[in-house]
């Protein structure tokens, strides 16, 4: 019963956040369906690269890809900033 519930309220909780997000594309005039959203978004990504440094530690360098236009508008109308800045760790 508790996975049932669980599983109820994430599912209602996506359903609003969905809803959310159409709600203020169409707001920017993008109705596409949820569906071509998500195929627009899908080919941007977060890449990781991480190396060992000559004395143990490690470098890690996190970049994302270049957004396309489309996702770009996405972006805007979300209030989303589509640049995150590079990450650089040291451990």
């Amino acid at each position: 019963e508790k996975r049932i519930d669980a599983h109820l309220f994430i599912t209602t909780l996506a359903y609003h956040v969905l809803h959310a997000i159409r709600y203020e594309l169409g707001e920017q005039n993008i109705t596409a369906s949820w569906e071509n959203i998500r195929r627009a978004m899908v080919s941007q990504v977060r890449v990781t690269t991480a190396m060992r440094t000559k004395d143990g530690g490690q470098l890690q360098v996190r970049s994302t890809t270049k957004p396309t236009s489309a996702q770009r508008a996405i972006y805007r109308a979300l209030a989303i900033p589509f640049n995150p800045k590079r990450v650089k760790t040291v451990n």
